[in-house]
């Protein structure tokens, strides 16, 4: 089986990774996924989730393992996270994406036990994430 590695970085669209990842599992090839930061670990995971989106509806289900690297990157030892990625039969539900255009009312949050001292973005609309 042909093993192939993804390079994720910060600026990497999840949507576009998750597509090749997709697509290499679908062509029968082993993906691993090589990250470098907290920030790319982040942009990792959320295409391993939308991959796994796309793959449990065509039947499989996918999960990673992850495993240190270590590098050598212009003579110095760098550490690495190396997400190994793996598929097995999948015969559950599929989940659709849920529409997220729904906005919580404050009437909304109190009731859910928000409070009114969330932080708020800079525009003061929504609730920063």
């Amino acid at each position: 089986m042909d093993v192939i590695t993804l390079k994720v970085a910060t600026k990497s669209n999840p949507s576009t990774v998750a597509g090749a990842i997709a697509n290499n599992i679908r062509d029968s090839k082993q993906v691993e996924i090589m990250v470098m930061g907290p920030n790319s670990v982040n942009q990792a995971m959320k295409a391993i989730a939308i991959a796994r989106g796309f793959m449990q509806k065509e039947g499989q289900d996918l999960s990673c393992k992850p495993e240190f690297k270590h590098l050598t990157i212009e003579g110095q030892e760098r550490s690495a996270i190396k997400l190994v990625i793996g598929v097995e039969p999948y015969d559950g539900p599929v989940h659709e994406d849920k529409d997220d255009s729904a906005e919580a009312t404050p009437e909304s949050t109190e009731e859910s036990g928000g409070s009114d001292s969330e932080e708020r973005s800079s525009d003061g609309d929504e609730p920063s994430l």
